[in-house]
């Protein structure tokens, strides 16, 4: 415990030294395309009043999306750790958990390389709708049903990528 604890004050305290870094020792450079800065950034952060109830339903639907992500790109590693795994609880039908694992991120790749494609070629819809997907996606992962986990992962992922497109196109336009 005392070990895991200095790791991460070890990692809080250089996060923090990158912080610093990047705000005082590294030079406002303009460059061709933007005339951002450091000092910009900071302004525009001043003024979150202007930006941010435009923003904001967007903020939020990608503050859970991404809980969803993190969550269950990781979660799989417990929740199906035995070797083999069933493919459905008490089967006597296996399948190494290398070879799940693969199909598992492989339906997590191509949800979200799909979505962001589809998402931002369709019509703007509200973010929050694709939370149906995130809660959809939760619920199958959870089911510790190996043959559906990968569409559970795939449908958390189409999620992700979809409002990070829907997102992207709001800004864009």
């Amino acid at each position: 415990p005392a070990v895991i604890g200095s790791i991460y004050g070890l990692v809080g305290g250089m996060n923090l030294f990158g912080l610093f870094f990047y705000a005082f020792c590294v030079p406002n450079v303009e460059f061709e395309s933007s005339k951002d800065t450091i000092r910009t950034f900071i302004e525009d952060l001043k003024q979150w009043r202007a930006w941010f109830p435009v923003v904001w339903k967007h903020c939020i639907a990608l503050s859970f999306d991404m809980f969803c992500v993190s969550l269950f790109s990781s979660v799989v590693l417990y929740v199906y750790n035995v070797d083999p795994i069933p493919l459905w609880p008490r089967s006597e039908t296996t399948m190494p958990k290398n070879a799940f694992l693969g199909v598992y991120f492989m339906f997590s790749f191509f949800g979200d390389f799909v979505s962001r494609r589809v998402a931002y070629r369709t019509r703007e819809v509200n973010p929050f709708f694709f939370w149906i997907l995130n809660a959809a996606g939760v619920g199958v992962v959870l089911s510790k049903t190996v043959l559906v986990a990968p569409l559970g992962m795939f449908m958390i992922m189409f999620g992700n990528g979809s409002i990070y497109a829907q997102t992207t196109r709001y800004v864009d336009n």
